[in-house]
């Protein structure tokens, strides 16, 4: 924008996303899950890689954390082999996999630990309600 001496001056913001598009491979590209927590002071950022497998993106309030492992844990399949995911700012991650969706917990505490909860019921128009 230019100034009263007519010279140009640039807004200085921070690129807080720049270690992140240099990590995630983007062939073919990914699917990303975000959520904030933490009173939106951080954000758990979860990729689903070609694989089927999932990485995890973290915002600490001071910077990316990149490539954190994600573990499964609490009796669910011990890999991921995910098609579909998707997450909440409950702390809820879900992840669709031989045709059922999975449903995780996360704390802000550890948001790298993913407990199994179960399968999440799915209710069409064929089933009969319970």
């Amino acid at each position: 924008m230019p100034t009263a001496t007519g010279q140009e001056t640039r807004a200085l913001t921070p690129r807080l996303g720049f270690h992140l598009d240099s990590k995630v491979q983007l062939t073919p590209p990914p699917q990303i899950a975000a959520a904030a927590f933490d009173g939106f002071f951080q954000i758990l950022v979860v990729a689903r890689k070609p694989d089927g497998g999932i990485t995890g993106f973290r915002w600490d309030r001071k910077t990316w954390n990149v490539d954190q492992k994600i573990t499964l844990s609490n009796g669910g399949p011990a890999t991921a082999n995910f098609s579909s995911i998707a997450q909440n700012a409950d702390g809820l991650f879900y992840g669709a996999t031989n045709g059922e969706i999975l449903e995780y917990r996360w704390y802000g505490s550890d948001p790298t630990a993913f407990l199994y909860v179960g399968p999440v019921g799915i209710l069409n128009e064929t089933s009969a309600a319970p």
